[in-house]
């Protein structure tokens, strides 16, 4: 996740553009169980207040903060 978010903010800082997960791939992350914590979780994070990242790479994050969650 944290590796993401530094990625994420340094292509927001350059202007570099990053593909989107498909459609296909992104209903897979809302289907899973952990997905309303994670999403829930997300505006709590500190790089969510300070930093205004495209929805793309909210996608991104919040697929990452599922995956950490589903670890548990």
């Amino acid at each position: 996740f944290l590796t993401h978010l530094v990625m994420a903010i340094t292509r927001q800082e350059r202007g570099e553009p990053v593909d989107g997960l498909s459609e296909e791939m992104w209903a897979g992350v809302t289907s899973e169980a952990v997905y309303p914590k994670a999403k829930a979780l997300w505006p709590q994070t500190p790089a969510a207040g300070s930093v205004r990242l495209g929805e793309t790479e909210v996608r991104f994050c919040i697929m990452h903060l599922c995956v950490l969650l589903g670890l548990e």
